[in-house]
């Protein structure tokens, strides 16, 4: 149980689960969040988390709970079949709400956009020492998730993240979870899918001859960007 105990107070924050100072409380209730009839069966329904993470400062259980409690959200929201060439449509769309400014009409659009291609977007506040920011898995055949952390609460990161995400929906499998975190946590053998959505990101957010156009200009000004 000691080891989650940075997961339990994060989940009790998060009102994904009851406080309180009984163990066996405690127990039962984390054995019910996660739906497991053992804590020890955890990293078995976790596996990504379990066996990605090998760097001792991520905290694998508040991993875990986080990426749950997007488990439990999605399961809550109802979307369209997952289409591929409607989400490939939607991106200018997509892009035009980098524009928005009201943080709640952002929301409500970006996830009635990606319901309405098949994906549940799930926002969950970042967890202690989990150095996550994003993730995108499926829950089933027919429907994928986009999870975000807003690790750091920056527009930009989240933009990046986000498109990130859709890289890793367009461009690899359905049967893996991919689990993305800062930088120098990524593991070299996930390298090479890192990087591909990290340049669907890049080419889709500012094209190569949009970013070359900006830098030949050499106006840096605010108008400029």
């Amino acid at each position: 149980l000691k080891r989650f105990s940075i997961c339990y107070s994060e989940l009790v924050k998060n009102a994904c689960i009851e406080h309180t100072a009984n163990k066996k409380e405690k127990v039962k209730n984390l054995l019910n969040f996660f739906g497991v009839s053992s804590l020890d069966l955890i990293p078995n329904v976790q596996t990504a988390v379990f066996r990605q993470s090998k760097h001792k400062n991520i905290n694998k259980e508040s991993l875990a709970g986080w990426l749950r409690c997007g488990e439990i959200k999605a399961q809550k929201i109802e979307t369209s079949n997952f289409n591929k060439e409607l989400l490939q449509e939607k991106i200018p769309q997509l892009k035009s709400l980098t524009r928005e400014e009201n943080p709640e009409k952002l929301q409500k659009e970006l996830e009635n956009i990606c319901s309405s291609f098949g994906v549940a977007l799930i926002l969950v506040p970042y967890f202690k020492n989990t150095h996550v920011n994003g993730a995108a898995w499926w829950l089933n055949q027919n429907k994928p998730i986009i999870q975000l952390s807003l690790k750091g609460h920056y527009i930009d990161s989240f933009w990046f993240t986000f498109f990130h995400e859709i890289g890793h929906l367009l461009k690899h499998g359905k049967k893996k979870q991919y689990i993305d975190y800062k930088r120098e946590e990524k593991e070299n053998e996930n390298l090479k899918i890192e990087e591909e959505a990290d340049k669907y990101a890049n080419d889709t957010l500012i094209s190569d001859n949009q970013y070359t156009n900006f830098i030949q200009n050499k106006d840096y000004s605010r108008a400029a960007i």
